[in-house]
């Protein structure tokens, strides 16, 4: 059911108003200077690729390290424009001009394109959407939509369509929604044999033995139908024997999508499906005709969880839509649950508390130990962000396909060897350097390894149903074995040091690869992936000169493949810092691979004489109009500094890289010049601190002391924030000067050490007290585990000690705040600590033996009545039984008789 979970839950949203998906438009500029190839199908294919790698990412920092890779339409980059004149549409037959009958539909497949309104569209423009979105729309034709020939997904709810004729021979369609509409037949859809998921709910449609005959299909959507669903013998054979095959029919208000069931709880997610459109829909969720909740659809999560069940028994959930106080879709959903069995096999250890507590909040168990039978019930497992230390015990779980644990500290992973069902994996930023644990796993069909400290790739090479492989930011210099898998279609490998990509010659299926800032000099292998259609090369050494290598494989790939991009930052101006007299500027050009840099700066001037778009062209541009001569900077300077300016006046300056006399990169900035000094020594400028060294002309960088404060610059700008110096973490305030002791960053504390000002890390006493601060420096609070014990910090970091109250229970922590387990002697009296460190109080049995713990926890001694009976405990704890104590017998039980 999981596999289909996405279009279900679009097409809920795709009903409701409330929420509605359309494609929101983005104004940008690709980031490739000289080389951008922007085509409204390349874009959209490199926004495609963008989404699919963000969503690979779990965590927040990662995804703002590769945001500045974004390509056209994902960011606002304000850029100086590079106008070029309009392309008229050509007579060439891909581009004759497509006629509608709709006017609505042309406007809603013009803004699909980001055209303008009243843009011909022709057929060319046709053949390169893949998707379409035009709900309540006023549709009523759909004539012209027959030219989509590659339209993969449509959306065209809430029109006023009767006919499907024109989507009929769409053979690439795989996901159509046309519900809200005049349709009474599924005639129009019967030879769409790609389609996977179809919705047509409040259509007129009768007769769904259409759905038969979709070799593919996996699911349909079709709430609200005039059909009699307890006594219409035909679409009720139809939806049985699509049942058989695995198909599922949406056809109640409410869908439930996944259901977990312990034996004495049951969890539902539900989607509703009917026809209830306001904001004040409320759900009454009923158990056995019994009312259990009644809840704000879209102010509560869509799930509810209903306790205190009795093992192995079926109970019988309802729920309806009310709209506004009044019940809305006449036929509730019913559906029929059974609880589990009581758990049984073996009790099964963890070694880590908080992966433990996961996979009982994911399996519903409370109150009780995990068993192997629970354990084979699991098949996701969400373990993002936890803390996790160690996974002993996941063995268990040979039933678990999806797996996603990024952000822990996980440095083993041998209990995952033997979950052979896996077809998901991700476990980014672990620290992993070792692969071999996943090389059994060959079921595996995605799988992010972002952000670890892995070398070889080896244990890869027999996972061979790799289709999505993320390996971003791990140092990897040889990525050879991944020749082998030559099913990928996504692959990560940004912000590694790979050299030679050989090996993705051989991976024919491939679409999207990321390369971005690694070592890449030669990419004549990408020539041969026919399917590619998004490539990221942002920050590698490529000679990208006039008929170089790279030049020719970038054009022959745009040349086979219409739908191909690439993104390729060449030349970037990072800084300009100004004074009255002088501008000092900073860029970046590690994706040049120049033999000089070319400088210009020239007052600007503005002609009253106003051009127009189509006038002023990139082309059109001549260095030589200016009158002025380049300044020649070396291939490894990436500043200059411009002397002898006038005051208050704006300037326009300009970077070239410059390979064999050619220009192969250039980049435009402005700057105005102030009123203030010559830049030299100190200076600050917009908020900003920076030092010029004017002895050796240039901007300083590294540490610097003045008056007994210190600063740290980077080619002349003063650092401030947090800042990492050579793998150590410092913090300077805005004036650039560096903070020690104590210090706030966002919600967060964190200590700075007063000698050398570098971010504190693990265990610090300050003043007599003990604090912890984690990996990234900040204060720890509440509990944490540090190699492999668990402490407690107060809510000033304080590592407590003693008695401890936590939530319901009572925990023990020993002069170093570790927290005890099992048996601990306080004060003269025994106390008994389960192991996860709560007290323990009532009945125990511990090594064959039993003891009484009082409500306060102590070990109980001598006579104890306990419910209404009495029990003798003897100095050590242990309860009496079979024998006789001051003249009174106690049983076997050690009741007295």
């Amino acid at each position: 059911m999981r596999k289909s979970l996405k279009i279900l839950m679009l097409v809920a949203l795709v009903l409701s108003v409330l929420q509605p998906l359309a494609p929101q438009a983005a104004v940008t500029t690709i980031k490739s200077n000289e080389l951008s190839n922007e085509s409204e199908a390349s874009v959209k294919a490199a926004k495609k690729a963008f989404a699919a790698k963000l969503a690979g990412v779990k965590n927040e920092r990662t995804k703002s390290a590769i945001m500045a890779l974004a390509p056209k339409g994902y960011l606002e980059e304000k850029k100086v424009p590079r106008l070029t004149a309009d392309k008229s549409v050509s007579a060439t037959a891909a581009d004759t001009i497509v006629q509608f009958d709709d006017v609505n539909l042309e406007n809603a497949i013009t803004s699909q394109l980001g055209f303008e309104e009243g843009t011909p569209i022709t057929v060319a423009n046709m053949e390169s959407l893949t998707e379409i979105w035009a709900y309540e729309a006023n549709i009523s034709d759909l004539t012209g939509l027959e030219y989509a020939i590659n339209l993969q997904f449509l959306i065209v709810t809430s029109n006023n369509i009767q006919d499907l004729t024109p989507i009929s021979q769409l053979k690439n369609l795989q996901y159509v929604d046309f519900s809200y509409n005049h349709v009474d037949s599924l005639d129009g859809v019967a030879n769409l044999t790609s389609l996977v998921s179809i919705g047509f709910s409040y259509t007129k449609v009768s007769d769904l033995s259409t759905l038969l005959n979709l070799p593919l299909l996996t699911e349909a959507v079709c709430v609200g139908l005039d059909i009699d669903w307890d006594h219409d013998a035909s679409a009720i054979a139809v939806v049985k024997t699509l049942a058989e095959k695995g198909i599922t029919v949406y056809y109640l208000p409410f869908a439930f999508y996944e259901v977990i069931s312990s034996e004495s709880a049951i969890s539902i997610n539900y989607v509703y499906l009917g026809k209830a459109r306001s904001e004040n829909i409320k759900v009454q969720i009923s158990v056995d005709g019994e009312v259990k909740q009644f809840v704000n659809l879209y102010e509560e999560e869509p799930r509810f969880v209903i306790r205190d069940l009795q093992p192995d028994t079926e109970y019988t959930f309802e729920l309806k839509a009310f709209e506004n106080g009044v019940l809305v879709d006449e036929k509730p959903t019913t559906k029929v649950i059974k609880t589990d069995l009581a758990p049984s096999g073996e009790v099964v250890n963890f070694d880590d508390v908080m992966l433990e507590e996961a996979i009982k909040e994911s399996l519903l168990v409370e109150n009780r130990d995990i068993r192997e039978s629970d354990m084979v019930k699991l098949v996701h497992l969400e373990l993002a962000e936890k803390g996790i230390t160690s996974l002993k015990g996941l063995e268990a779980a040979t039933n678990l396909q999806y797996l996603s644990a990024p952000v822990n500290a996980i440095s083993d992973f041998s209990p995952l060897a033997g979950l052979t069902k896996l077809v998901d994996l991700d476990v980014s930023e672990n620290g992993i350097t070792d692969l071999e644990p996943l090389s059994k796993l060959v079921n595996l069909t995605s799988l992010y390894l972002n952000g670890n400290m892995i070398e070889d790739l080896t244990p890869l090479k027999d996972l061979k149903n790799l289709t999505a492989l993320s390996l971003m930011n791990n140092g990897l210099e040889d990525i050879t074995p991944l020749k082998y898998l030559t099913k990928l279609m996504y692959l990560d490998l940004d912000f590694n040091s790979v050299v030679d990509i050989t090996s993705l010659a051989s991976l024919s299926e491939l679409e999207t690869v990321w390369l971005s800032e690694n070592q890449v000099k030669n990419i004549l292998p990408l020539k041969y992936l026919s399917k590619l259609v998004y490539v990221s090369l942002d920050k590698n050494p490529l000679d990208l000169s006039e008929g170089s290598v790279a030049r020719q494989v970038l054009s022959y790939l745009e040349e086979h493949n219409e739908n191909f991009t690439y993104t390729i930052t060449l030349l970037e101006i990072k800084k300009i810092m100004a004074g009255d007299r002088v501008v000092a500027i900073d860029w970046d050009s590690a994706a040049v691979n120049a033999d000089e840099f070319h400088v210009f700066i020239e007052e600007q001037y503005y002609d009253e004489e106003e051009y127009t778009e189509e006038e002023y062209t990139e082309e059109e541009y001549d260095d030589e109009d200016y009158g002025y001569e380049p300044i020649v900077v070396s291939k490894n300077q990436t500043h200059y500094v411009f002397t002898g300016l006038e005051p208050n006046k704006e300037y326009a300056i300009w970077v070239e890289a410059v390979k064999d006399d050619e220009i192969i990169a250039s980049e435009y900035a402005s700057a105005n010049t102030t009123e203030k000094a010559d830049l030299k020594g100190f200076f600050a400028l917009d908020g900003y601190k920076y030092y010029y060294d004017a002895a050796a002309k240039k901007l300083k960088t590294g540490w610097i002391q003045d008056q007994n404060k210190w600063y740290y610059l980077e080619k002349g700008a003063f650092k401030t924030g947090l800042a990492v110096i050579n793998k150590k973490s410092y913090l300077f305030d805005s004036k650039g000067v560096m903070l020690t002791g104590w210090q706030t960053i966002g919600s967060n504390k964190y200590y700075f050490d007063l000698k050398n000002g570098a971010m504190v890390k693990g265990f610090l006493t300050i003043s007599g007290k003990k604090y912890y601060f984690g990996d990234n420096g900040a204060l720890v609070k509440g509990w944490k585990q540090i190699s492999g014990k668990w402490y407690f910090f107060d809510n000033y970091g304080v590592a407590k000690t003693g008695w401890l109250k936590s939530g319901k229970d009572w925990y023990y922590l020993d002069a170093s705040g570790v927290m005890k387990t099992g048996w601990v002697k306080v004060s003269g009296k025994w106390y008994y600590l389960k192991s996860n460190g709560a007290m323990k109080t009532g009945w125990l049995s511990d090594g064959g033996q039993w003891y009484y713990l009082n409500t306060d926890g102590t070990m109980a001694i001598g006579w104890k009545k306990i419910s209404n009976k009495w029990y003798y405990f003897y100095s050590d704890g242990k309860m009496a039984k079979s024998t006789t104590i001051n003249g009174y017998r106690l049983g076997k039980d050690g009741a007295m008789l």
